[in-house]
């Protein structure tokens, strides 16, 4: 895979990870914490696993 396409498709799932975190920060203050919380740590979880792959392939 070229290091470009992999470092697209890196910073596309990082912004759609980050419009979903403002979304849910900003305009879902009605769900409840442990919701919140919950996909917050899935957020955390795919960019580590972003991390993870990026490292794999780049090296």
């Amino acid at each position: 895979m070229p290091p470009t396409l992999i470092a697209t498709i890196f910073l596309f799932m990082t912004a759609v990870c980050g419009v979903g975190y403002w979304c849910l920060d900003r305009k879902m203050v009605r769900l409840s914490d442990t919701l919140r919380d919950t996909y917050k740590l899935g957020l955390m979880m795919i960019y580590g696993l972003q991390m993870v792959l990026l490292l794999m392939f780049a090296l």
